[in-house]
């Protein structure tokens, strides 16, 4: 006996708690059936379902087609029955990959349907949320019930199946498809993800590990969060989301102070359904506002862990109410094996491999093009500042975009109506899209704000706000429009920000002629964003508390580096620099500085006090100011000279004393 498995999941609440605040959702997004007139001529349900879409239906006995992989209404009626046992995860388990997440929610499996009313679906809205991109990290936890089988048993036919017998096999196909369900899987689940975005890949390659094992801990419960951290809320937002069914999915809603209200339905193919209900929450959530995120997680853990299993001791088959089981996946069988010959006396067809194959692959590529098709809109906002050539140019990647979508619908369209030419025509689909005309750079995707976007508002939290009020009061354009400002920067070639508070350097990004820069005496923790400033020769970041020099590596015009008196540990990222000239690290936690004797061009090194003795003894020498033997002799005993005003080089040399003595007060140690 044959039985075909297919994912179908009902009653599902998505509840996206984000910075803006959480957005509306649905638990059951309305009836989906669609009323058509057949070929006969009469006005009958046309269920189409979609994983995780349909709601509220009887699906026991419904007709399914294998060929385009739909539902034809119920053609089927009798009793039920449950076979199995039941089995649950034991607490909120960290789901391992985003292929995962895709397969226990059934959103990897495509039917025809998903190509015109995926954005209706709330799995695929959690999973593409879910979805880790180049600037996003992310992390799922899942809580998932198996209840028993509700199997179909003493069948008969139902009036719409006997109209249908009466009218030859062609028609039963057309109004009851090939198999019918026999059985479906009961369930539960629970789905959380958050998910950090990051300013960019730099802050992500820096803050990603922290924040998985911070969120990790909370959710093995074997440690607290603490959304508390100063660098990380200058680097990313964060967005809760979290997916229920099965169970009672207006009290997750709850978490976030939901309200609800109740939608009549309409039943669909002969079966009946419950009421929808849509609900509409919000709550902001921001890193500024840690606190907030913090108790959203620590509640959905304890809702998780107590609320939600205590929703779920009767898991049986009632298509009629809106919480209780869900159905997670329906099992088909064709009418001949399942003995009913005076039905379809015919062996279900099979769908070939490569169709199959075909058909996912059509899948798949539309989650990134709708990816993209987002980013695109986002780009196009009044957020970003393009040059006409730009807008232009996302413009063109939008209706290339837009393009690609309608021929890949096409194409869908053919793989589920004439499977013959599936293969075919998604092979011309994949040369077509390569073509010029329709072909577009996702690379081009990946641009981040510059001082135009913060300084015109993307700036929300304090820190950002008051760099570019400096900015603007350093460059003489505190009166000016923002992208007045913008184009004084884009000029400017020197800039000295010293001694300002500052915490955040992001709107430095559009400086592109910028060649020197003084950051001295602030709170800085990173410079990841100084690596977008090709140009920079000089850098000057002395007294702050950067703990990485990464950005250094990308500065590949960079001569004159002083990073003295920060947090720096490794000096790995300096290894081999092509046009270091002058590299000060003086008092930095610095675990090894072999790296630095491979920078080829280095002149000036200054790492500890007696490197601070040295060179001031060599500038001496230099400049005339002691002969070359007085040099050698304190050279070996490692004296450094006092002067009439310490740390004055122009002033009287009053004595020389032991390096350890002096140093502190020489120029190289301010």
């Amino acid at each position: 006996m044959r039985l075909d498995r297919h994912w179908f999941i009902r009653a599902a609440t998505p509840l996206f708690l984000g910075v803006m605040g959480l957005s509306g959702c649905s638990e059951a997004p309305g009836n989906p059936a669609a009323t058509t007139v057949d070929a006969f001529g009469t006005t009958e349900q046309d269920v189409r379902v979609t994983p995780a879409q349909m709601v509220g239906a009887a699906l026991l006995g419904t007709g399914f087609s294998v060929e385009d992989e739909s539902f034809r209404g119920q053609c089927l009626q009798g009793s039920v029955a449950y076979s199995g046992a039941a089995m649950s995860d034991a607490s909120l388990v960290l789901v391992d990959s985003y292929e995962r997440i895709k397969s226990d929610l059934g959103i990897n499996i495509s039917g025809k349907a998903t190509f015109a009313t995926w954005d209706l679906n709330a799995a695929a809205r959690f999973a593409m949320n879910a979805a880790e991109t180049l600037n996003s990290s992310s992390m799922t936890f899942r809580y998932q019930v198996r209840g028993r089988n509700a199997m179909l048993v003493d069948a008969v036919p139902t009036a719409r199946a006997l109209e249908a017998r009466t009218r030859g096999s062609e028609a039963v196909k057309q109004m009851c498809g090939t198999e019918f369900v026999q059985q479906v899987e009961l369930g539960a689940g629970l789905w959380v993800n958050v998910k950090y975005d990051f300013l960019d890949q730099a802050a992500k390659s820096e803050f990603a590990a922290d924040v998985k094992v911070n969120i990790l801990k909370l959710f093995s419960g074997s440690g607290a969060v603490t959304l508390e951290d100063d660098r990380l809320k200058k680097s990313a937002s964060i967005t809760v989301s979290a997916l229920q069914l099965g169970g009672d999915p207006t009290q997750l809603s709850s978490i976030f102070s939901t309200t609800c209200q109740d939608e009549a339905s309409q039943p669909t193919g002969g079966g009946t359904a419950g009421p929808p209900r849509r609900c509409i929450a919000a709550l902001s959530c921001s890193l500024e506002r840690p606190q907030d995120c913090q108790a959203a997680l620590e509640r959905i853990v304890t809702y998780a862990a107590e609320e939600f299993p205590a929703q779920l001791q009767d898991l049986r088959y009632d298509p009629t109410s809106t919480s209780g089981a869900a159905i997670m996946a329906y099992i088909t069988q064709g009418y001949k094996t399942g003995g009913f010959y005076d039905l379809l006396n015919e062996d279900s067809p099979l769908v070939e491999v490569a169709v199959i194959n075909a058909r996912s692959q059509l899948h798949a590529r539309l989650l990134h093009l709708v990816s993209d098709s987002q980013r695109v809109m986002q780009l196009l906002s009044p957020s970003f500042r393009l040059t006409s050539e730009e807008r232009l140019g996302y413009e063109s990647t939008q209706s290339r975009i837009s393009n690609q979508i309608n021929m890949l619908v096409a194409a869908a369209n053919i793989c589920y109506t004439r499977l013959s030419d599936c293969v075919g025509e998604v092979a011309r689909f994949d040369l077509a899209i390569q073509t010029p005309e329709l072909r577009y750079d996702r690379d081009t995707l990946a641009k981040v704000p510059t001082f135009y976007e913060y300084c015109s508002g993307l700036a929300t939290a304090d820190d950002t706000k008051k760099t570019v009020t400096v900015m603007r009061e350093k460059l003489g354009a505190s009166g000016f429009t923002c992208d007045e400002a913008a184009l004084y920067l884009e000029q400017e070639e020197a800039l000295d920000l010293s001694g300002q508070g500052l915490v955040d350097l992001r709107p430095l990004r559009g400086a592109k002629n910028l060649r020197y820069l003084y950051l001295r005496d602030n709170a800085l923790v990173n410079i990841l964003p100084l690596g977008d400033l090709p140009l920079l020769r000089t850098l000057d970041f002395r007294h702050n508390s950067v703990r990485s020099l990464g950005a250094v590596a990308n500065l590949k015009r960079l001569e004159r580096l002083t990073a003295s008196y920060n947090q720096v540990m490794s000096v790995d990222s300096l290894a081999a620099h092509p046009t270091l000239q002058e590299v000060r690290l003086l008092d930095n936690p610095i675990v090894d500085v072999a790296p630095l004797s491979t920078i080829p061009n280095l002149k000036l090194l200054v790492v500890t006090l007696d490197d601070v003795c040295k060179v001031e003894r060599k500038w001496l020498l230099d400049n005339g100011r002691i002969t070359a033997s007085i040099h050698d002799i304190y050279e070996r005993r490692n004296f450094g000279p006092t002067y009439a005003t310490p740390g004055n080089r122009n002033t009287a040399i009053t004595g020389w004393f032991m390096c350890a003595a002096v140093a502190s007060s020489l120029t190289e140690a301010q």
